[in-house]
């Protein structure tokens, strides 16, 4: 059976993984600033286009370093 468990899913940080996947695969199209920029200026555009709609939507999130 699978099912919705949101204590392995969330608690233990699953979602980290697939969020940071998705924002891999993400980079590899022309979404944040173009492919002749290196990753890592395309992971700040991202970053960046992240805060501004944080902000837009009024949505709080939690930044770790």
């Amino acid at each position: 059976m699978i099912r919705w468990d949101s204590m392995h899913i969330i608690n233990l940080g699953v979602d980290l993984w697939i969020c940071g996947s998705v924002i891999r695969k993400l980079l590899s199209y022309d979404l944040f600033g173009g492919l002749d920029l290196n990753e890592e200026d395309r992971l700040l555009i991202a970053y960046d286009s992240f805060k501004d709609w944080a902000r837009k939507n009024k949505v709080q999130y939690l930044f770790c370093n």
